[in-house]
């Protein structure tokens, strides 16, 4: 609602330059396409993921040119390269899209199964931003895990990336907990490199909730990878994404969610309540927790990560630490 709202701002500015053109690209305009198009009629172009970069050919008016633009398969992966956000740190997308399918999520139809860079490429995209000045790296992907080309799975592009390239401090996200394996965890402790950061979506502590998001493990599956996690790493920051008030979630099973938080003690974490997203498989299931609940729900989880994160932190008290300044903070 808020795009088609700046939209309506932008078709003002339109009207007294009929040369402008307007583009909308990226997940929304995958899921709407031409929905869009008919709500607001003076948007010229709806580009979806696999057309990002086909942009400036569209506005250019290649000959025969759609106004809608959302077919799969026409993405070039060399196109998606590296991004700085600062000048010493930098995100570098290793795979795009997903083949997981969880209920709740639009991202495999928006952008479609998952594809890899060639990690020889991955390797000298590195070492340029070393030669830039870079010092951080993170390794993005909708699941870095599955990673795979040709013989190079995930935790063999760290080694490589870690043994071939002079960057000082490595990041991943996001993990899946199907896919995470000990061999990956015993290639961040042999690297000093590796950040002691693991990202671990864990969503829900019940069973049932969790079949019903199609998230594929078991609670008990997910402890055992915190439990290795933790036995083989001297450090380790643990951070998670959480969902409360899931379609049918019963009050004992988000207790068994609080339980797991208690359990696990997530240095931080990411927490939502349950909302529908249109195009996903669990729009169609009844959203029946009352919002009420859920805002209770989720103001709990949220006190009770609140003091988990305090305790964790205390472990940094009289400790020293190298850190990496980035910048002036955004907000002060």
């Amino acid at each position: 609602e808020r795009v088609i709202g700046r939209l309506g701002e932008l078709y003002q500015f339109k009207r007294s330059r009929p040369q402008v053109q307007i583009a909308v690209v990226g997940c929304m305009a995958q899921r709407l396409a031409s929905d869009l198009k008919e709500r607001v009629p003076h948007v010229d172009f709806v580009l979806g993921t696999d057309r990002v970069f086909e942009l400036p050919d569209v506005l250019e008016g290649t000959e025969g040119t759609a106004a809608i633009m959302t077919a799969f398969g026409h993405e070039n992966m060399d196109m998606i390269q590296p991004v700085k956000e600062t000048p010493f740190s930098a995100f570098v997308t290793i795979s795009r899209g997903c083949d997981n399918y969880c209920t709740y999520c639009i991202v495999p139809y928006v952008r479609g199964k998952e594809r890899s860079h060639s990690a020889d490429y991955l390797v000298d995209s590195v070492k340029k931003l070393v030669d830039e000045g870079v010092v951080e790296v993170t390794l993005l992907g909708q699941n870095v895990n599955s990673y795979v080309y040709g013989d190079t799975d995930f935790p063999r592009l760290l080694e490589r990336v870690a043994t071939e390239t002079g960057i000082q401090r490595i990041r991943f996200m996001t993990s899946h907990p199907k896919d995470l394996s000990k061999r990956l965890v015993d290639a961040l402790i042999g690297h000093p490199k590796m950040m002691p950061h693991i990202h671990l979506p864990l969503q829900s502590g019940a069973n049932r909730v969790l079949k019903k998001m199609g998230r594929i493990y078991t609670i008990e599956h997910y402890l055992k990878i915190v439990d290795y996690i933790r036995a083989k790493f001297p450090y380790v920051v643990l951070t998670t994404d959480l969902i409360v008030g899931f379609p049918s979630e019963t009050e004992d099973e988000y207790e068994q969610t609080l339980a797991a938080v208690d359990r696990i003690r997530y240095d931080s974490a990411f927490m939502f309540r349950y909302s529908v997203r249109p195009g996903t498989t669990a729009a169609k299931l009844d959203d029946d927790v009352p919002e009420e609940d859920k805002i209770r729900r989720l103001n709990r989880l949220i006190k009770l990560q609140q003091q988990i994160s305090y305790e964790q932190n205390q472990r940094e008290v009289g400790k020293v630490r190298t850190a990496l300044v980035e910048g002036d903070s955004r907000r002060s």
